[in-house]
């Protein structure tokens, strides 16, 4: 091996200037075109995901590229552990369900991408009725309480429909902290209910 690279070392130096430019220049782009590939096919898979979250743009997707760093693990389970139980209250560590209520969703897992945001699953989507009804649902909570609850574009994905409270001076701490601040919790939450309650969600 050693000797094999002396030899080519050898013949590399025997080269004029010129030819080892030529040959610096197309050993470059031999070894740029599959780092190119993966950057395009990447950067395709992101478009493909919608509009949400980052700008649906190259600067959108070189920026989620840096925050990947910050990504959370999606099957962490440390919502479980002793701290989160103190932290949810006297009820933090209470089971309101039985075992049994609640059967075990068959493998696979939907397949999540893999882009740090928008952070969505990119099989067993929910079909156009499903979502129908999900945004039905949440027209008829800020219907039924119109003083409390309005619907509006959603502020954390910049598109679609999302609950939020109608007063400009809400008395809950959690919807002071950004004024108007959108009831994602309670977007969350449903839209999780709706994709289990069809088998589509763990």
């Amino acid at each position: 091996m050693t000797t094999q690279l002396t030899t080519f070392t050898q013949f590399f130096r025997d080269f004029t200037p010129r030819n080892k430019l030529i040959t610096i220049a197309v050993t470059s782009v031999f070894l740029c075109i599959p780092v190119l590939r993966i950057t395009v096919e990447d950067y395709r898979g992101y478009i493909a995901l919608g509009p949400g979250g980052p700008p649906h743009n190259v600067i959108g997707w070189i920026a989620q590229i840096l925050l990947k760093p910050s990504k959370k693990e999606p099957f962490h389970t440390s919502c479980y552990d002793e701290k989160s139980f103190q932290k949810a209250g006297p009820n933090g560590n209470v089971a309101f369900l039985k075992e049994e209520d609640v059967p075990v969703r068959e493998a696979p897992r939907p397949t999540v991408g893999s882009w740090t945001a928008p952070s969505r699953q990119l099989t067993d989507m929910a079909s156009k009725d499903i979502i129908d009804r999900y945004q039905s649902f949440l027209s008829s909570l800020a219907s039924e309480s119109p003083s409390k609850l309005k619907i509006a574009t959603s502020v954390v994905e910049r598109h679609g429909q999302a609950l939020f409270v109608a007063s400009e001076n809400p008395n809950h701490h959690i919807a002071k902290s950004m004024s108007e601040e959108e009831l994602e919790i309670v977007k969350r939450i449903t839209r999780a209910a709706a994709k289990f309650m069809v088998g589509q969600e763990s």
